[in-house]
C-alpha cells in the first residue's frame, strides 16, 4: 500500500491564516521505507513538530517573519506563518521506529515498513 498525502478535515483542519503556507514535499518509497522529505528553509528545528495519531503523520510548524524595522516590503514572495502537513499512513509500518531529523531547511521523516506477511516453513 502507498503513503497518501491527505487534506481531508478527517485528517486536521487546512490553514486558517492567510499567512499560512505549506512546505513543498517529495515522498520515495522503497522496499524497506517511506521516505519524506519537506523543504523548510529559515524555520528553526525547535518550530517543527512531527506526531503520529491514528494512522496520520502530522507535521506542523511555523516561520517566524523576517524582521522589516524601519523599512517596507517592495515585494514579499516568501511565506511565513504557520504550517501544517498531513500524511495517511498504510497499516504496515513500523510506528516505533520512525525517525525525524532537520538539516540544512529539509525535514527527512524516515518511516519503517514491515513486513505485512511471510511464509512460515513446516518442519
Amino acid at each position: 500500500m502507498r503513503l497518501i498525502h491527505t487534506t481531508s478535515p478527517a485528517c486536521g483542519p487546512r490553514p486558517r491564516s492567510a499567512s499560512a503556507w505549506a512546505p513543498p514535499v517529495d515522498v520515495l518509497e522503497t522496499e524497506q521505507l517511506y521516505l519524506l522529505r519537506l523543504d523548510v528553509p529559515g524555520v528553526d528545528d525547535k518550530a517543527v513538530s512531527v506526531e503520529l495519531e491514528q494512522g496520520v503523520l502530522r507535521v506542523k510548524g511555523e516561520r517566524k517573519p523576517a524582521d522589516a524595522e524601519n523599512a517596507s516590503y517592495s515585494l514579499r514572495e516568501r511565506r511565513s506563518g504557520e504550517f501544517r502537513r498531513n500524511f495517511r499512513l498504510p497499516d504496515a509500518i513500523d510506528a516505533e521506529g520512525i525517525e525525524a531529523k532537520f538539516d540544512r531547511g529539509v525535514l527527512e521523516i524516515r518511516i519503517p515498513k514491515v513486513e505485512r506477511s511471510r511464509k512460515i516453513p513446516i518442519q
